[in-house]
């Protein structure tokens, strides 16, 4: 069976995760695999052939144009499918992180045969929005946790002087506090004003505006001091940048060091999270919006959830394609953040026990193997279906 790919393959994106997994499974099956190589935005991509044990010159190898395939696998925005690609054609997206989607993304499900979204969350957004539930289908990303960590890197944190630090992920997705869906500003200034007499809190910030280049490194620091100087109100808490290309064992020791005690996600809305999943799976304390894609996984643990109103997005972010005007996202409270960042930097212990223990359970069921089970399965309906 020809089986064609189209995907950011390349990209170190969550959408480039997500194809590669999909990768991954279809040249387990042995079947004639070709990969059709697409951009993602302003984003960097792999070139060593040799990442990921691998898998990128994988990708490469099998770059090369093919005809008449029988099933294409297109891991993109829905209005970038291609549903004469194949004999048949299955959508891949992760969607929008509001409430509904754009009506043209519903057209373009219609016109495939499938539909795959990552969550829960995802597949309502598509149904209420007009999409048949019988068209889409849920099946789950891996988590990309190594046990292994950077010497180097935990070196570096152990060297810091705060003994107390917070961790949050993302690349910086607004131009302004209330279109920001990853609510970055907001949080960095809640942080600032309930740690401002605290010198042994940290918070590390894992973020990027655009490729991981010197000059975006630069761009992101300079973001980044005046947004600090903006909502600091005192001496403390101490803030660190991290920016750059990270591979799966710098990121697993982000959550595996001492001193890195939670992740912070108190995000507007997400497709699936897959830094959220990584931490949960490496035993880290996860605090993180009561709300979206992520519940998919977190449900099956403790965490600490944030509350917050389901509000319109602002006008600034409607972009008449992803985001449109009259859907919603959610607005995490205040009071509840800093209830809950006080309270757990008060006493972590329960937490952090939760957390450990909750690691193995959604090691084992979001394992790349576990996923690729869930492929088969889908498989074997398309087959009946056909």
């Amino acid at each position: 069976m020809k089986v064609i790919i189209r995907a950011p393959l390349l990209s170190v994106t969550g959408y480039g995760v997500h194809a590669r997994q999909v990768f991954a499974w279809a040249i387990s099956k042995n079947w004639d695999v070709y990969a059709s190589i697409v951009p993602w935005g302003i984003c960097t991509y792999h070139l060593d052939p040799d990442a990921l044990d691998g898998l990128i010159g994988e990708v490469m190898n099998r770059s090369a144009p093919v005809e008449n395939p029988d099933i294409s696998f297109q891991v993109q925005l829905p209005d970038e499918w291609d549903p004469e690609l194949a004999k048949v054609n299955i959508g891949i997206t992760a969607g929008v992180e509001t409430n509904l989607c754009s009506q043209a993304w519903v057209d373009a499900c219609m016109k495939m045969h499938m539909v795959i979204v990552p969550s829960t969350f995802t597949k309502k957004t598509f149904v209420d929005s007009g999409v048949p539930p019988h068209k889409i289908v849920t099946i789950a990303e891996a988590h990309s946790h190594s046990d292994e960590i950077s010497v180097v890197l935990d070196d570096q944190l152990n060297a810091l002087p705060t003994s107390f630090n917070f961790l949050m992920f993302g690349q910086v997705t607004g131009n302004n506090p209330e279109n920001d869906r990853k609510n970055t500003f907001y949080a960095l200034k809640w942080l600032a004003e309930t740690f401002k007499n605290d010198k042994d809190v940290g918070i590390i910030m894992k973020t990027n505006l655009g490729r991981f280049t010197t000059a975006d490194r630069e761009r992101s620091k300079q973001m980044f001091k005046k947004l600090i100087s903006e909502v600091r109100q005192g001496p403390y808490p101490r803030f660190y940048l991290a920016h750059g290309m990270l591979d799966n064992k710098e990121i697993s020791t982000l959550y595996a060091n001492k001193s890195v005690k939670a992740l912070l996600a108190p995000t507007r809305g997400e497709g699936w999270g897959l830094p959220i999943l990584d931490a949960a799976v490496a035993g880290l304390p996860v605090i993180a919006t009561d709300y979206s894609g992520h519940l998919d996984f977190l449900r099956h643990i403790k965490f600490l959830p944030l509350d917050y109103d389901i509000v319109p997005i602002h006008p600034s972010r409607c972009d008449g394609r992803i985001f449109v005007e009259g859907t919603a996202w959610a607005d995490v409270k205040e009071g509840s953040f800093k209830a809950r960042v006080t309270k757990f930097r008060k006493s972590s212990v329960l937490p952090t026990e939760w957390a450990e223990a909750g690691s193995e359970i959604l090691k084992e069921k979001f394992s790349l193997a576990a996923i690729k089970e869930q492929y088969d399965a889908f498989m074997e309906r398309i087959v009946d279906d056909s």
